[in-house]
């Protein structure tokens, strides 16, 4: 018998497209846990991968404001 385990401890690096306390201002390149990303802020679109489209992206975005 196999055994498989997760490491559910890892941390991804995200761009923030909104502000949060704890997390950052937007455009900022924060790490979050796995579960947080996939639980939460890409099914509301909070957070993107840190691309170099997306950080193109929301250069052009930051600079128009």
């Amino acid at each position: 018998m196999i055994k498989v385990y997760f490491n559910e401890s890892i941390e991804l690096h995200v761009i923030a497209n909104f502000f949060s306390q704890g997390l950052g201002i937007v455009g900022d390149v924060v790490k979050v846990p796995k579960r947080m990303w996939r639980n939460f802020l890409s099914q509301a679109r909070l957070a993107t991968y840190p691309t170099p489209e997306n950080i193109a992206e929301l250069n052009k975005e930051l600079q128009v404001k």
